[in-house]
């Protein structure tokens, strides 16, 4: 928050739960009482520790009381193809990594970390329909200038940065992904950054997590 001035928050990708295919689970509930069964024994892996991915399974294990192993990749891609051989059990990411191989049938897609159904994926529910509404995950993208950037120029450039935003290529090739076009002022962008922190940092605390 002291390093950067925000301009403008672009868009969000809200996270799928997904696990192997073969896992003889179809639900949330499933996979709940397969972890308390089986303490230690299930996984979940992440494109890399401290991520929104990780952040995702580490609060699942706190509102479930679940014990899961996280397994941190470099990245979504080595990560997504052991959740397909059947080497990790589930998997907290966004569609444009995980939608291909859930069309496919090699991963089943359980929930949507997200208030509302993904329009993607309509036919599987939300964690919020499921009794989870904490479970509100996203990963957000948006743009910043160095601190103490005048403000005329962080205004401009939000100016400049919404007008594209609301372009329908554009508009359309974010949602085509599963992305939730956003857009706003700076000052709601530095908002919703607070929150953010001040969320995982709670989260970051609870699992004892690093920075690497």
């Amino acid at each position: 928050m002291k390093d950067f001035s925000p301009v403008v928050l672009i868009a969000k990708l809200p996270l799928i739960l997904a696990v192997n295919a073969e896992l003889p689970t179809r639900s949330v509930k499933d996979v709940i009482a397969l972890a308390k069964a089986r303490p230690g024994e299930l996984s979940f892996c992440s494109a890399g520790s401290g991520g929104a991915p990780h952040l995702a399974g580490e609060l699942f294990k706190s509102l479930t009381g679940t014990e899961l192993l996280h397994v941190p990749y470099r990245g979504s891609g080595p990560a997504v193809v052991d959740l397909i051989a059947g080497r990790i059990t589930m998997m907290f990411d966004a569609t444009p990594s995980l939608l291909p191989f859930i069309k496919t049938g090699k991963l089943r897609a359980l929930a949507a970390a997200s208030p509302h159904r993904h329009r993607l994926l309509p036919d599987i529910p939300s964690f919020a329909e499921l009794g989870y509404p904490r479970m509100d995950i996203a990963l957000w993208y948006g743009v910043a200038a160095p601190s103490g950037t005048p403000q005329a120029i962080v205004q401009r450039l939000n100016a400049e940065l919404v007008k594209i935003l609301d372009m329908t290529d554009i508009r359309n090739r974010l949602t085509d992904q599963g992305a939730d076009v956003q857009g706003g002022m700076p000052e709601d962008f530095e908002a919703f950054m607070r929150n953010e922190s001040a969320r995982w940092g709670t989260v970051v605390k609870q699992a004892g997590i690093k920075p690497e």
